[in-house]
């Protein structure tokens, strides 16, 4: 949660820093995640209308918008099962244990697990609406490459922590890996060039 706030953060920070006025819009945020259904339905049609000069996505790596619709259950059952295995031993490695973990897995990852296998797009119809929801961020927006403060901040933050995670940092994307395996990935996307944008 600290790496997608202080990413995001530094990323907006960053974008807004010769405008007097500003305008965050929080959708029902808790902790700084959306998990599912208003991200959709943001990417697929609130982006077109709103116009916003900055999104940063925060996505949890089992969630990968890239990966998912080509995917078959059976495929992201696996990528889950190894996502929620690296990020169990994470947690532990940080020396939660016993109580803690315990309510951890019970309120947090046994939620989370349930939620990913819940709403994974089984139907056609869903996988089409999920790629759909990509496809219209990269017709407006560009990917922006973080800037050197941002991936310095994304380093100093992880180095606070026990020593199994890092920062992977490649194509304009961010990730907070656990060993070998991404947990957490963050990109920043601006409207392209000659795009009007609502006033």
């Amino acid at each position: 949660m600290k790496f997608g706030h202080f990413t995001a953060n530094q990323a907006i920070l960053e974008a807004v820093l010769d405008n007097r006025n500003i305008h965050v819009i929080d959708f029902d945020i808790n902790e700084g995640l959306q998990s599912f259904p208003l991200l959709k339905t943001f990417l697929s049609g609130v982006t077109n209308r709103l116009s916003p000069k900055l999104v940063v996505l925060v996505e949890e790596e089992v969630y990968n918008f890239e990966k998912i619709p080509s995917m078959s259950f059976v495929e992201f059952f696996c990528e889950a099962i190894h996502h929620y295995t690296a990020l169990s031993e994470a947690l532990s490695a940080d020396g939660i244990g016993g109580m803690g973990l315990e309510m951890m897995e019970k309120e947090v990852l046994g939620v989370r697990i349930v939620n990913s296998l819940r709403e994974f797009p089984c139907g056609a119809s869903e996988k089409l609406e999920w790629g759909d929801g990509f496809e219209s961020l990269q017709r407006l927006f560009k990917a922006r490459a973080f800037s050197h403060y941002n991936v310095s901040q994304a380093n100093y933050l992880v180095s606070l922590f026990s020593g199994g995670y890092w920062v992977q940092h490649e194509r304009n994307r961010l990730a907070l890996c656990w060993k070998s395996r991404p947990l957490v990935t963050a990109s920043i996307w601006l409207p392209k060039c000659g795009r009007k944008r609502k006033k």
